[in-house]
């Protein structure tokens, strides 16, 4: 619930401020188009403001694009943004989704969004059914170090107050967390960088 207020309450701001995240969306595309030339189906889990959904859409003309989110917000500025017929919008929490049907997608994307998971072996296997065979499961997410200017200075502050050191960030999982964690998979040719 915290997550969907954070991002329904910063959705008209947004894409001004995600300099880091149209970086990360682009290295995901690179990758995509990397991978094969084209995708028929493709699954974009928490969309967003649609950035990324709208540069597969580019990428991808011919696939039919399913886009997921959290944020009601979020959701309306991308169907704003990409009125097309090939892209389906849902308010969905990737966590709780019931995927009705299995091995739909041949690319599932995710930019920026699996460090807000509180279960993310859980939902990266309920992601995994949703791939079909020779599909590819892409997602960009931030490390431990994100924000560390910005923690080094509440502990300063904190420090200089006499103030109780508080946790002002969300923990960050580490190159090795993410490999452990889809090592539990059923996912091959695993690329961690």
């Amino acid at each position: 619930m915290y997550i969907q207020k954070q991002f329904n309450r910063s959705a008209m701001t947004y894409d001004e401020h995600s300099i880091i995240q149209k970086k990360m969306a682009e290295q995901l595309l690179l990758f995509a188009t990397k991978r094969a030339s084209s995708y028929s189906s493709i699954l974009d889990v928490g969309c967003g403001t649609g950035i990324l959904t709208q540069a597969c859409h580019s990428t991808f003309p011919d696939a039919q694009i399913k886009a997921i989110d959290i944020a009601e917000n979020m959701l309306h500025l991308a169907r704003e943004k990409l009125p097309s017929p090939q892209i389906s919008f849902y308010l969905q929490d990737v966590e709780a989704a019931e995927w009705k049907d299995r091995s739909t997608h041949d690319l599932i994307i995710s930019n920026a969004v699996f460090q807000w998971l509180k279960y993310p072996l859980e939902t990266i296997q309920r992601l995994e059914a949703q791939l079909r065979r020779s599909g590819w499961l892409l997602a960009s997410t931030f490390g431990p170090k994100t924000f560390h200017e910005l923690i080094s200075l509440f502990r300063e502050v904190e420090e200089e107050m006499g103030l109780p050191v508080y946790t002002h960030h969300l923990p960050m999982k580490s190159k090795s967390d993410w490999s452990k964690i889809l090592q539990n998979t059923k996912l091959h040719n695993i690329h961690i960088s």
